[in-house]
């Protein structure tokens, strides 16, 4: 019964293909909009996720922050964070700290060559911040503890700088000098590494305006900087395993309470990775639940189109049924044989809406960079929630044709 109910149901849409397409365009729409905004927040998701892995999962940030921003105060030198006090928490934390991320900026500045030029921001790093901050290496080699421990005059740059001044060669700039200009001042650097930047960094009109990060031991930018010793931040990364989020509480707590309960102005704030990605993905969550509530009324619209199609379809067809019951058929049968065609109607419609929704996702996806995927259990959904919704919408105009009058039926022009 059930698939000869199917089958009379498909050759139902074979015969009226243009009202069936239209009946099922509103679920079409509906379902797409779903599936291409859940691969868009997929794939932003896990562009997250991946940065975070890149980054530092358990990276944790504290900086100096104000008190009260109604008065704005100038910080001193005392308000900053000393080397003491980072060798204190690394020593008091040290079971449960990987290591320590240092940098100093020596300011922004240019690199030149002919008509060619970079411009760069000069970061002093040790050793473990640069992998927070950026990518692979792409040829040569990070800076060695030696070089950071003699304050080396060597450099780590991008591949945008070497686009601008390397035609892209990355094996060509390795072991080249480059005079950078800061401050209408000349640092000569040799280079021995490049680092694949991310698209994060800052990015303006063109890629000769894009500004990257040229980083060289921090021991250098101490040298040229007299308070560089000082810093408004710094970086910790948390052994595998930590709550990154309760031992930065404890951290930025032990500082304000140690260093910063004297101090009228300042205090220390903190930030994690884990608390970031959190951050963004309840608005991605958010953006997601907006564009699929605009996908619903979509869904709401078509899966009104297919009772009222069912409607008129009982209409056009209450002869046959007052035949069928005739010949004996029960309530129950002619329920089941209208509920199944408005059942089938709404999973082709579905299934429709699933195709079309993940070419529009892909498109979305790629044209954004972050590429995202439809799972099994998507697919699934869609299936249960199409035959749900065949089932709730057909409901009426099935019943309704259930309990016809036989001979009523018989009787209608």
């Amino acid at each position: 019964m059930l698939f000869e109910n199917i089958g009379a149901a498909l050759a139902g849409i074979k015969a009226n293909k243009l009202r069936s397409f239209l009946t099922m365009l509103g679920i079409m729409i509906g379902i797409a909009a779903i599936i291409a905004i859940t691969m868009a927040g997929n794939g932003v998701s896990q562009y997250i996720s991946n940065q975070m892995n890149s980054i530092g999962a358990n990276k944790m940030e504290f900086y100096v922050s104000q008190k009260n921003w109604d008065n704005n105060v100038d910080t001193k030198s005392s308000d900053l964070i000393s080397q003491d006090m980072i060798r204190d928490v690394c020593d008091r934390y040290k079971d449960r700290i990987k290591d320590v991320s240092l940098t100093a900026n020596l300011g922004d500045g240019v690199v030149k060559d002919g008509k060619s030029y970079a411009n760069v921001t000069v970061q002093g790093a040790n050793s473990a911040s640069f992998f927070w901050e950026d990518g692979d290496i792409l040829a040569g080699r990070e800076i060695l503890p030696s070089e950071q421990q003699d304050g080396s005059n060597v450099a780590l740059v991008s591949d945008k700088f070497v686009d601008n001044l390397f035609n892209g060669n990355p094996d060509a700039a390795v072991g080249k000098e480059v005079d950078v200009l800061v401050n209408n001042q000349y640092y000569t650097f040799t280079i021995v590494g490049v680092y694949k930047s991310y698209d994060s960094q800052q990015m303006t009109s063109s890629a000769y305006d894009m500004s990257t990060t040229l980083y060289v031991p921090l021991k250098v930018v101490h040298r040229v900087v007299s308070n560089a010793t000082e810093l408004s931040y710094f970086d910790l990364n948390g052994k595998d395993g930590i709550d990154s989020i309760q031992l930065s509480q404890e951290i930025a707590d032990y500082l304000n309470d140690t260093y910063y309960a004297k101090n009228e102005n300042f205090y220390i704030e903190k930030i994690t990775m884990q608390e970031q990605a959190q951050m963004l993905n309840q608005e991605i969550g958010m953006i997601k639940l907006v564009m699929g509530g605009i996908g619903a009324i979509s869904l709401l619209v078509g899966g009104i189109g297919v009772m009222n199609i069912m409607i008129v379809s009982i209409t056009e067809r209450t002869r046959e049924i007052g035949t069928r019951k005739a010949l004996g058929a029960t309530n129950g049968s002619i329920r089941l044989q209208f509920i199944t065609e408005a059942i089938v109607l709404c999973v082709i419609g579905g299934l429709l809406g699933l195709g079309f929704g993940m070419l529009l996702g892909h498109v979305i996806t790629n044209a954004i960079g972050y590429p995202g995927t439809v799972t099994v259990q998507n697919v699934v959904a869609v299936l249960l929630f199409s035959t749900a919704f065949g089932i709730f919408f057909g409901y009426y105009p099935a019943n309704r044709a259930a309990k016809m009058n036989p001979i009523d039926a018989l009787r209608y022009e």
